[in-house]
């Protein structure tokens, strides 16, 4: 066979090879949607799951400090487009320009003061990251929350989380357990395994002493994600996951 019989041989195969990857192409895209659905499934999503902080138990076993389960709205400034601020004032019950007011009380409240060890002076920082989540409105009942839950899905960057308060059956005790309040931004960076900005953390007292014990131990449970971000089914049936873990101390 000479060079151009060769040619025309191998020109020949590559069209055919070309025409049965092509048809069998069009055939799972199009025909048969089940290698489309596989392919919207095979998204992973990590998510930690905190315990609720853990509890006091007097010697007789009641609960002398436990929690109440409270809801904030939270967002991240980079994921919110083209927000309608209308829109948003009235559905949370705001007036409008009270919601430009929020952001900036949000932002002004993370200013600290830090010292130059140069000059001696003292000068403002602004820990506010626009790709952190933050609270806009703090501790929601499950019902004002449920009012608005339905509709954030029009508000991208804005989302609920569910966060557990301290709750003290007794009134007396309150100088020796101490108190909670939220996490500062320094302190958020020795720590971003446990901790998001937002969370509270112990200030005094038992809370500050045994914050680590308190906080508990992290879960993680992988999921199957569409396309779209919604969650289809456990990944690897769960046997990945790790269960979160509460602790009680017994005074």
């Amino acid at each position: 066979m000479n060079l151009e019989g060769r040619r025309i041989v191998f020109l020949v195969l590559f069209i055919l090879v070309s025409i049965i990857y092509s048809v069998r192409l069009f055939y799972m895209q199009v025909i048969d949607d089940r290698w489309m659905t596989r392919a919207a499934e095979v998204s992973q999503k990590r998510i930690d799951v905190k315990p609720p902080r853990g509890i006091f138990l007097d010697r007789f076993g009641n609960k002398v400090v436990g929690n109440k389960t409270y809801y904030n709205l939270m967002f991240v400034e980079d994921k919110i487009k083209e927000l309608d601020t209308a829109s948003l004032a009235k559905l949370l019950g705001l007036e409008y320009h009270e919601i430009g007011e929020r952001f900036e009380e949000i932002r002004v409240s993370l200013d600290r003061k830090t010292r130059s060890k140069k000059t001696g002076n003292d000068t403002v920082v602004n820990d506010y990251r626009s790709y952190l989540p933050y609270a806009f409105i703090s501790e929601l009942t499950a019902e004002e929350i449920a009012g608005i839950a339905s509709e954030l899905i029009y508000f991208p960057g804005f989302y609920e989380e569910t966060v557990s308060m301290r709750d003290y059956p007794y009134p007396n005790g309150g100088h020796i357990f101490g108190y909670l309040n939220e996490i500062r931004p320094h302190e958020l960076e020795k720590d971003r395994y446990f901790y998001n900005m937002g969370d509270f953390i112990g200030r005094a007292g038992l809370e500050r002493e045994y914050e680590k014990e308190l906080r508990g131990r992290k879960g993680t449970k992988f999921l199957l994600t569409s396309a779209r971000g919604k969650a289809v089914d456990n990944f690897a049936d769960g046997k990945l996951d790790t269960f979160a873990e509460q602790n009680r101390f017994a005074l």
